[in-house]
């Protein structure tokens, strides 16, 4: 992994020697679910570093959450934070956005580009709406740093990069289901869309993982790689879509043995292991049968 070059410094997109991309979400996925470790997932992670393969993050996090993993990954690829609500590629990784006026560049080391409204617009509407029908939900603008640290058991330094936001609030619904629905349609004649995710639930624009994950591979195609095969990874409701959108799908089995029913375009491969073991031992028979497969036609 140490061969990678650090996201900070700009890297140009090369094509790999896989023609692959894997989107993943990450916690219960790439993750462990309780301890955010990823230590089971090295020897994947290594491979795919070693072949070039963009590995993008796809997940409800932040950009500040994401960079930090990032960094330590020494993964100089994209990301898609916040379910979907923005791309964020590296400067300089794709050339065609260098002069890109909609890629906002106040988020080093990345040009952000947004889709889905600001987070100041998705308070105000969510402010609203409890004052007018006093519906109870806690999200993470109400909460402190400890409070968020209690509900994810995150370090005080990541809650606090949890709470860095840009287009997403996750929150807790405190009301009934029938209550949900309402605040469900609401939210719709606002804009505004409501996803499950592992531990929360989210607030955001009419995106979703797989818009983001369809956007951001049409920007690969754009850069050279147009016979490209899309991998997503996800265990948790709020990665349907994603999983949906890719040609393959890798569903992640949860602590509790159960799976998402979902199928990806092509493919779906459904995890005997939980979390990063089960991660792992996916993305290392795929990378076993592709690169196969590509050797038996390089031969023919």
């Amino acid at each position: 992994m140490n061969s990678q070059p650090h996201p900070g410094r700009p890297t140009p997109f090369h094509p790999p020697a896989l023609p692959l991309l894997v989107f993943t979400d990450l916690d219960g996925t790439l993750l462990d679910h309780d301890s955010y470790d990823y230590t089971p997932a090295l020897p994947a992670l290594s491979r795919l570093a070693s072949l070039q393969v963009p590995l993008i993050p796809t997940t409800s996090k932040t950009l500040a959450e994401v960079s930090e993993l990032q960094a330590k990954l020494r993964n100089p690829h994209p990301c898609i934070i916040e379910n979907g609500g923005a791309l964020c590629i590296p400067h300089g990784y794709f050339d065609h956005l260098a002069a890109d006026p909609q890629a906002h560049t106040d988020t080093s080391p990345y040009q952000v580009l947004h889709l889905t409204p600001s987070y100041s617009r998705i308070l105000h509407t969510l402010h609203s709406l409890r004052s007018l029908y006093h519906w109870q939900f806690t999200g993470f603008a109400d909460m402190s740093v400890e409070q968020v640290v209690a509900q994810t058991g995150l370090s005080r330094v990541a809650a606090a990069r949890a709470r860095q936001r840009l287009c997403s609030e996750p929150m807790i619904w405190q009301d009934s289901d029938e209550a949900l629905q309402s605040f469900e349609m609401q939210l719709e004649r606002h804009g505004l869309s409501l996803t499950r995710g592992g531990r929360f639930w989210h607030v955001m624009g009419d995106t979703s993982k797989g818009v983001a994950l369809s956007m951001l591979r049409d920007h690969y195609r754009q850069a050279g790689l147009t016979d490209i095969t899309s991998v997503a990874c996800g265990d948790s409701p709020n990665d349907i879509a994603m999983l949906e959108a890719a040609d393959i799908a890798v569903v992640i089995r949860r602590p509790d043995g159960q799976h998402l029913d979902v199928q990806g375009a092509t493919r779906t491969i459904v995890t005997d292991d939980a979390g990063p073991e089960g991660w792992n031992h996916a993305i290392e028979a795929l990378l076993d049968s592709l690169a196969t497969s590509t050797h038996s036609s390089t031969e023919a």
